[in-house]
């Protein structure tokens, strides 16, 4: 009896064990969130240009050619209400902030932020940056680890690539920047444009939310004395032909309109910026390593002259 009791508990007790080594593992593991805390954490008070925004601007800006001092704090999918958690944590570790880069895509606004309320990325944010906690609940399971927000099979995968193949899961470089080379592998821009698109156009119709959120991102940033800065990045002639024109014209009377309102906003727009050809673009709606040199140097350009010409009209 007493013998098989001993099977029985170890039984138990060896899965269990198994299971918190697994947790504490992926805890300890390197990420983008951790370097990313760490950088601000380390180097806040030489940042002068931050970018925020999704993986158009992850991509799309190295900071290393685009204006000095700057710094990418942009992740894949991360929305207004990200953006404005993300700044808001950091911006006291901030104080020789000039500029923030914020893009408006063709999904930005149109975002369903209840989306970010069921989204997984919601507990990295939470337990690496330690904000969205008001997005979370102590009664969920994934509050508490991390396998159960991954699920097994990846949390696996991801301690088994890092601990037995020695393999580096650190996706962008020492500024942020997501590192991107050539194109997708037996890429076809015309069908990746549709299968974005079709993602894209989900989404509310309503952008008051988002741009709610934009005001309360651009107050925060007043009250330090920081500039606003709202982008566009380049798109393939693919992506750019399949979007709903009607959706993209609301876009712009919304922004329009912001900038009405608030007008030490700068808006540049370089969705049909035609210098960029496809040897450019990782997709049909993300530049790779040389799009993202190219465009880095073209807005840090654009911005320079948008300065010197207003400095010029200062009496």
């Amino acid at each position: 009896m007493q013998h098989y009791l001993k099977k029985m508990v170890l039984f138990f007790i060896i899965p269990i064990v198994l299971l918190i080594s697994l947790e504490i593992v992926l805890r300890l593991i390197p990420n983008d969130y951790k370097r990313k805390r760490e950088y601000i954490h380390e180097h806040g008070g030489e940042i002068e240009n931050l970018i925020l925004g999704s993986s158009h601007t992850y991509k799309g800006i190295k900071p290393d050619y685009f204006l000095p001092h700057s710094y990418n704090l942009a992740y894949s999918a991360q929305s207004l209400l990200f953006d404005k958690m993300v700044l808001e944590k950091y911006l006291a570790e901030l104080p020789n902030l000039k500029r923030v880069v914020i893009p408006i895509s063709y999904f930005s606004l149109r975002k369903d932020l209840g989306f970010d309320e069921d989204s997984p990325r919601k507990y990295d944010y939470f337990r690496y940056h330690g904000v969205a906690s008001e997005l979370l609940s102590r009664f969920d399971l994934e509050y508490y680890s991390v396998i159960m927000n991954k699920g097994f099979k990846k949390s696996y995968k991801v301690a088994k690539d890092y601990l037995v193949k020695n393999k580096d899961l650190i996706t962008s470089d020492s500024l942020g920047w997501e590192i991107v080379h050539g194109k997708r592998k037996k890429i076809n821009f015309a069908d990746d444009a549709q299968r974005y698109i079709t993602y894209h156009n989900r989404g509310v119709e309503d952008f008051s939310d988002n741009l709610t959120v934009l005001s309360d991102i651009k107050a925060s940033l007043a009250s330090q004395g920081v500039s606003l800065i709202l982008i566009t990045t380049p798109v393939t002639d693919e992506y750019l032909d399949l979007l709903d024109k009607e959706a993209l014209n609301r876009i712009y009377l919304a922004i329009d309109e912001f900038i009405q309102e608030n007008p030490s906003v700068k808006y540049y727009d370089f969705i049909s910026e035609r210098t960029f050809v496809h040897e450019d673009f990782y997709d049909s709606n993300h530049l790779n390593f040389t799009g993202a040199i190219k465009f880095s140097q073209l807005l840090a350009e654009v911005i320079q002259a948008k300065d010197s010409l207003t400095k010029g009209n200062v009496k």
